[in-house]
């Protein structure tokens, strides 16, 4: 490995760069989290149904919608642990328990009754 970045650098040793350190995990779990909230922020800004000061219960396989929709930058799993913050939050939760039976789409539209 060493060989292929000094190869793809010629000089690179002789002026003291260094290849990045590997993160811990503890580092690397703190920088999952950060582009999971940065994430969060993008889905509320894009869609009307994820609203983190009054959310909505969102209809079952909006994983699939969100990373249908979700530019190169974000990943999959980024998206996935986004979701998974945002619907384990204590309001997600109670607007569930009080409004289970009305599920909205990314959109904002109701699957039955309105939101």
């Amino acid at each position: 490995m060493l060989e292929l970045s000094l190869k793809s650098n010629p000089g690179a040793f002789e002026r003291g760069l260094q290849a990045p350190k590997p993160l811990t995990p503890t580092q690397a779990k703190e920088l999952r989290f950060e582009r999971a909230w940065e994430a969060l922020a993008w889905l509320e800004a894009m869609f009307p149904a994820i609203r983190l000061d009054s959310p909505v219960p969102l209809v079952v396989g909006v994983l699939k919608q969100a990373c249908a929709r979700a530019p190169e930058e974000i990943s999959n799993k980024t998206i996935r642990l986004a979701l998974g913050i945002y619907i384990r939050r204590s309001q997600y939760q109670q607007a569930l328990a009080t409004n289970g039976s009305i599920r909205c789409d990314l959109r904002g539209v109701a699957a039955q009754g309105s939101c």
